[in-house]
């Protein structure tokens, strides 16, 4: 495993305890805030308590499972976690995704407000050679599968079901 010496430059700077990040964002329209350079714009660290029930991570009920429920303690634990809610990514939408083959993908299937495309949750779900190279950014509904193609989307499918049946005749010797 390589040092840090090694991967990091110089004049990296090593911070523990950090109370935010500060980001360049570069198209940002924001002004200058306080006394910070344009388009830099501070991220504060997020703290969060949240209980993790216990039953659900030892599915096995093997001996922590015993020894809890021996001593009558609760199943449950309470985490405190801070973090900077920084992800480093580069995203595209639905529509630019179209006829791309991506290494790897997070997708976020919580869609906006409106009429949703049967396209949308279809199109960036097919962009990955294997389903292992897919992540679900957050819990869905699952209706966001469940859409059903508009009667305009049906007719042209019909169309295109025609048209290969008429191709198909018209050249069956090429059709094995």
């Amino acid at each position: 495993m390589p040092s840090t010496e090694d991967v990091f430059t110089s004049d990296t700077v090593f911070v523990r305890n950090a109370q935010y990040a500060l980001v360049e964002v570069r198209k940002s329209k924001l002004k200058n805030l306080d006394s910070l350079d344009s388009h830099i714009i501070p991220i504060p660290v997020i703290e969060k308590t949240f209980d993790v029930n216990l039953d659900k991570l030892y599915a096995d009920k093997g001996a922590v499972m015993k020894i809890l429920k021996e001593k009558k303690l609760k199943a449950t634990i309470c985490v405190k976690r801070k973090a900077l809610p920084l992800i480093p990514a580069y995203s595209i939408t639905t529509h630019k995704s179209q006829g791309q083959t991506l290494p790897k993908i997070v997708i976020d299937l919580n869609m906006p407000p409106g009429i949703v495309e049967v396209a949308s949750a279809y199109v960036p779900l097919s962009r990955v050679e294997q389903l292992t190279n897919v992540a679900i950014l957050q819990d869905f509904n699952i209706s966001a599968l469940q859409v059903k193609p508009s009667k305009g989307q049906i007719a042209e499918l019909n169309r295109l079901a025609v048209l290969f049946q008429q191709t198909k005749q018209r050249y069956a010797q090429y059709f094995v």
